[in-house]
């Protein structure tokens, strides 16, 4: 199990449709996230448009989603 991170330029972020420059795969201990992380792997996209209808349904999602963030962090955008 792992996480997948997109990074995004802001004018990746505000293009239609969006698009990232990079992915980063957060690899987990004995594929457990609770485990905690102990590699990643960081690929260059060439410009990703999100073209995959799971990745694109789960960032729509994820965006109808607030999240009250704690106090320090700082929401972008």
């Amino acid at each position: 199990m792992h996480i997948t991170i997109y990074v995004c330029t802001e004018e990746g972020w505000n293009a239609a449709p969006r698009r990232s420059n990079a992915c980063v795969h957060i690899y987990s201990y004995a594929q457990v996230v609770r485990n905690g992380f102990h590699s990643f792997w960081i690929k260059n996209s060439n410009n990703n448009s999100f073209k995959s209808a799971t990745v694109s349904d789960k960032l729509q999602r994820a965006l109808l989603n607030p999240v009250e963030l704690p106090e320090g962090f700082y929401r972008l955008g």
